[in-house]
């Protein structure tokens, strides 16, 4: 079961490219990125220690899910720091695994605008 703070692949799935659909922020780690150079749709790339960054590519928008790697600390530490923020902040269970593990899309990096 996911926290309340957690969103699972297969809800977030069926959410994007619909009216309610959440701005996905990949924060994974360089090296994870590099040993797995795939992306959730729609989402946005912004280092995970600059949150000035996270700040801006989060204004304006009506709810933030954030990923890493396992969907585990940093993706919840930023998830945290936006709360703390007054931002609507949710992190994907499993992480970027979690969503391949289930099987949903991936895109390339060359498929990325």
């Amino acid at each position: 079961m996911s926290a309340f703070n957690e969103i699972p692949p297969g809800v977030l799935w069926r959410r994007i490219e619909t009216a309610q659909a959440p701005l996905v922020l990949d924060v994974r780690l360089a090296a994870d990125v590099e040993a797995d150079p795939t992306f959730l749709p729609l989402a946005v790339t912004v280092p995970f220690n600059n949150f000035s960054s996270i700040l801006d590519a989060t204004a304006g928008v009506h709810e933030a899910v954030v990923y890493c790697q396992k969907g585990l600390k940093i993706s919840m530490g930023v998830a945290a720091q936006l709360r703390a923020a007054g931002r609507k902040a949710a992190v994907l269970s499993g992480g970027h695994f979690g969503w391949r593990d289930a099987g949903l899309p991936l895109l390339a990096r060359s498929a990325l605008r």
